[in-house]
């Protein structure tokens, strides 16, 4: 307004009439449209040139533009502004954190954004601003990085987006592609979660361990009588969120007769993974046995949870069964697990491995006698 003003004043007193008035006003009025740098309303004017003759127009009043000067109106030759790019540190972050947010701004268009603009972060999530910051000017297909921090961060989804040029500064060929967002996941202590890169100093520690437990025990024989040796096979699996990257015992004990049956040593177990470890239970008594194997005896393993390393399971040896052989021919009269039954434990030669003859007794105690005509043409009867 106030150009405008001086301009009328300077050529009323230099003696311009109205209609040059009119005609130059034009001029200048079209000339400044066309460079973009003014925004245009609508007014009548009346002018009084120095002899008092009044003209009225319809013209228009033009008021200083914030935006920055477009230099061509061909949307081709301005600049194009997005975000290419958000990032997050610590990417994973736990509740509570500071979380430092990178918004890259890109000019992927044909002009230079030439004056300062600015770029927005806000939590979508929670409705909120994160931080403004103002960049000086980009060129095209360049970019430039802004930061804001984000204190105190609560758990669960933040939708985080940026926004370039978010008060309309420049002017673009393309007005609406300068929002980008990503979704930030902020954990919490007790959730199970494990995030890379926060195993140590977390402050959830409980998440980020590894955990130990003997899944099952075995035994070899699995019903074995007194005095025989029993191998002893434990499956130890690590269910926690860490890698066992060090080495680790596993014991094996009888405890109804408290002995010590040996320690195995385990390197290494990747979360998820089961190892074995062996031992040899030599001369193994009758009875009932109640076998402890416990992974990690000696705690050198930090656990999620250190109460849940050990398993029990029950072996029964039975007693071996009483066999008697009178007659000492190697076969004995109570049978089963003892072998054949000898019908005549005091006779060394009648058992189950005799040959039938001619005598009138079973002699292969197979409840025969005198089978096969071993006695000719005499008739075969049986006992």
């Amino acid at each position: 307004m106030y150009i405008i003003t001086k301009y009328y004043t300077g050529a009323l007193m230099a003696g311009w009439n109205a209609d040059k008035i009119i005609v130059l006003t034009a001029l200048f009025l079209s000339i400044a449209a066309i460079m973009n740098t003014l925004i245009v309303s609508q007014i009548s004017l009346q002018i009084s040139d120095l002899t008092g003759r009044v003209s009225s127009i319809e013209t228009q009043y033009l008021q200083a533009n914030p935006r920055e000067p477009e230099l061509s109106p061909n949307p081709r030759t301005r600049p194009d502004l997005i975000v290419s790019n958000i990032s997050f540190n610590p990417s994973s972050p736990y509740e509570g954190d500071v979380v430092i947010i990178i918004t890259t701004t890109k000019n992927q268009g044909n002009g230079d954004a030439k004056k300062d603009f600015t770029v927005r972060t806000e939590d979508v999530t929670l409705g909120t601003t994160i931080g403004d910051r103002n960049v000086n000017s980009l060129p095209k297909n360049q970019s430039v990085q802004t930061v804001v921090t984000y204190s105190n961060v609560t758990r669960g989804d933040h939708n985080i987006r940026s926004t370039a040029d978010v008060f309309n500064d420049i002017f673009e060929s393309n007005e609406n592609n300068n929002v980008n967002s990503r979704m930030l996941f902020v954990s919490y202590c007790g959730d199970g979660v494990c995030n890379a890169g926060r195993e140590t100093g977390s402050s959830c520690p409980q998440d980020c361990k590894a955990d130990l437990i003997v899944l099952d025990i075995e035994f070899s024989p699995s019903n074995p009588t007194p005095g025989q040796n029993v191998n002893i096979t434990t499956y130890v699996r690590n269910v926690g969120q860490l890698n066992v990257i060090g080495s680790f015992t596993v014991r094996t004990e009888d405890i109804t007769l408290n002995r010590l049956l040996g320690d195995r040593i385990i390197t290494g177990l990747v979360a998820g993974e089961t190892k074995t470890t062996n031992v040899t239970y030599v001369n193994v008594s009758g009875g009932n046995h109640t076998i402890k194997s416990t992974a990690d005896i000696f705690n050198n393993v930090s656990e999620s949870n250190e109460n849940n390393n050990d398993r029990n399971e029950t072996i029964s040896v039975n007693p071996a069964p009483t066999c008697t052989d009178n007659d000492r021919d190697g076969y004995n009269r109570e049978g089963g697990s003892c072998g054949a039954v000898d019908c005549n434990d005091n006779n060394a030669n009648v058992n189950p491995g005799r040959t039938e003859v001619c005598n009138q007794i079973d002699d292969n105690c197979n409840g025969q006698i005198d089978e096969n005509n071993v006695c000719g043409n005499q008739s075969n009867s049986t006992g």
